[in-house]
């Protein structure tokens, strides 16, 4: 969600804009691959309420997902700062952001761009952030090994940035 905001900002505001730095786009032109899933999971937090769903999860973003117990941690209490109603809400919707019509608006961005991104996941695929980097000018990618870094080993997003920032 961060990258699809950061980009609207940008088309709609290039003048407050200097540099770009997107992490793992996840919308495009087409409806994400995952949204099935995320809708599910609305529902979930809804019928089980927030506590109820994480104890559900944890286990899951564990085995499944290979997070730290402190990433797991982490995003547990991500979703602890919500409202369960209001999170479910902005799940089903955000889910079917579809951005642009086609690619070529992003042509329109002038700013150095940086984009973090990593395989092997299909709610931030690789693909589309390759296709950001072939229609925004001036862009440089950085990618990590895997998406479980994020909450496996978070300061890997740091030293990500610390690399990229100066490139730009």
């Amino acid at each position: 969600m961060g990258a699809a905001a950061a980009v609207i900002f940008t088309l709609k505001y290039p003048e407050r804009v200097e540099k770009l730095l997107l992490t793992a786009p996840a919308f495009g032109v087409a409806e994400n691959s995952e949204t099935e899933h995320f809708i599910e999971m609305a529902s979930l937090i809804e019928n089980m309420g927030i506590e109820g769903f994480i104890e559900n999860a944890y286990p899951l973003w564990l085995k499944n997902f290979g997070f730290s117990e402190k990433g797991a941690d982490l995003l547990a209490s991500l979703f602890r700062c919500h409202d369960p109603e209001s999170i479910a809400t902005a799940i089903r919707s955000v889910m079917q952001w579809k951005l642009f019509s086609d690619f070529t608006e992003l042509k329109l961005i002038n700013v150095p761009v940086g984009i973090l991104s990593w395989p092997n996941d299909p709610l931030h695929p690789l693909s589309l952030a390759e296709k950001y980097s072939k229609y925004i000018p001036n862009t440089l990618m950085h990618q990590l090994s895997s998406s479980t870094l994020v909450f496996k080993a978070p300061e890997e997003i740091g030293r990500a940035y610390k690399k990229l920032l100066p490139r730009l």
